[in-house]
């Protein structure tokens, strides 16, 4: 799923999801007999400038596209991970 946190800079949205990060790894999946199953999430983030800015509009797939690759690094660097990637990168 996708987060849009508008009017947030990079440093303000890695916060929430460092923050996401941690409440859901302090959850765990009960199974019907009892067996706990330790549960973390991995973000990707890529982070640029307003949309209404400087003609960005076409530039929001691009701005998914780097938040896709910053998952895949978090993922493949161990899970429970924040990844960012600069629009400007």
């Amino acid at each position: 799923f996708l987060i849009a946190l508008p009017a947030t800079t990079g440093e303000e949205a890695s916060i929430v999801a460092r923050r996401l990060c941690s409440a859901v790894e302090s959850q765990a999946a009960i199974l019907p007999d009892g067996t706990r199953i330790p549960v973390t999430i991995s973000f990707g983030m890529s982070v640029g400038g307003s949309v209404a800015q400087d003609g960005m509009v076409g530039n929001v797939a691009d701005l998914v596209d780097k938040a896709d690759r910053a998952l895949m690094q978090s993922k493949s660097g161990g899970r429970n991970m924040v990844t960012i990637l600069n629009h400007a990168a």
